[in-house]
């Protein structure tokens, strides 16, 4: 096999990837470092939204549509709203995700004044 063949090879099998299934990730206290519970977890869509709820390890876990990704809003009646992005780019050059990838992601809140 040329070196050309195994090139394409290493693209496509790379390249065919499975999108990630879910949000998911831990949600804390900023000041406290504490996990929180029952916070809700929202996708940032104008309609049809998926939600969940923190547990108490402050864990969260929502299906996402396979083709496509948005924000995340946090809240609480104590907490909140705050959005974070789950998608950005560092100057062009490569992107980063959060909460979208095998290894759960985490927010620390700071509670309303």
């Amino acid at each position: 096999m040329s070196w050309r063949n195994t090139f394409f090879c290493i693209v496509f099998l790379t390249g065919c990837s499975e999108a990630p299934e879910f949000y998911h990730g831990y949600v804390y206290d900023q000041k406290t470092q504490k996990p929180l519970a029952n916070i809700q977890v929202k996708e940032d869509y104008p309609s049809n939204a998926k939600s969940a709820y923190t547990d108490t390890k402050g864990y969260f876990k929502i299906k996402k549509d396979p083709q496509s990704i948005t924000d995340l809003i946090f809240s609480s009646p104590d907490y909140g709203p705050d959005t974070l992005l789950t998608v950005w780019s560092q100057h062009g050059e490569s992107i980063g995700y959060v909460f979208v990838n095998t290894k759960p992601d985490t927010a620390f809140l700071t509670p309303k004044k």
